[in-house]
């Protein structure tokens, strides 16, 4: 079980022995210097490593290595993040979406998306949870263009700032600031 602190430190549990804490071998490398609050880990099964969202930046885990570093392009604020069934993972920064191809490791940048708490994707795109400006649906064409479908207050969500969401079927249970909305993603409607 891996653990990001508000430290900056990156530590595990081992599920067969769970009684104790114990940091990785690398958590006094310069990359680790340079990391501070652990916002979210993802795992990246093509690479076997972990990706590492700071409000400092983006770091990579390797596990076969056990060696920590930092991303080579400097993103600040990394929130949230996902890895879509086609190996692309999606990070949400200050300056918009970065997806980076784990497999051929190519990169792209989408930097008129706000930034975002949670990504969620599914088999047309990805629904983003942002940090004011409500529930955004991001669908790409074959070419890889972006169109953002914005949901906020004035369609019925509780609130803008939204913090988690969980899809359920074709409803999306999303936490916000100030309470719990259902959107129900066939007739595009909020519950809360």
């Amino acid at each position: 079980l891996w653990m990001g602190s508000v430290e900056g430190n990156l530590n595990y549990v081992s599920l067969d022995n769970p009684s104790g804490i114990f940091a990785v071998q690398d958590n006094d490398s310069e990359a680790a210097k340079k990391m501070d609050i652990i916002n979210k880990i993802i795992f990246d099964d093509v690479n076997e490593s972990l990706w590492l969202l700071a409000t400092s930046g983006l770091f990579i885990y390797d596990l076969k290595e056990s060696k920590l570093m930092e991303y080579e392009e400097r993103l600040t604020l990394c929130m949230g993040a996902c890895i879509d069934s086609s190996s692309r993972l999606w990070v949400s920064h200050a300056n918009g979406l970065k997806m980076i191809d784990l497999v051929s490791m190519k990169t792209r940048d989408y930097p008129g998306v706000p930034s975002s708490q949670v990504l969620l994707p599914d088999d047309k795109g990805m629904w983003a949870g942002t940090f004011s400006n409500g529930l955004i649906r991001i669908e790409m064409d074959s070419e890889g263009n972006m169109a953002l479908k914005k949901y906020d207050k004035n369609d019925g969500l509780v609130d803008n700032r939204i913090r988690g969401m969980l899809r359920d079927g074709y409803h999306l249970w999303i936490t916000t600031e100030n309470g719990l909305s259902v959107f129900d993603t066939d007739d595009a409607t909020f519950e809360n």
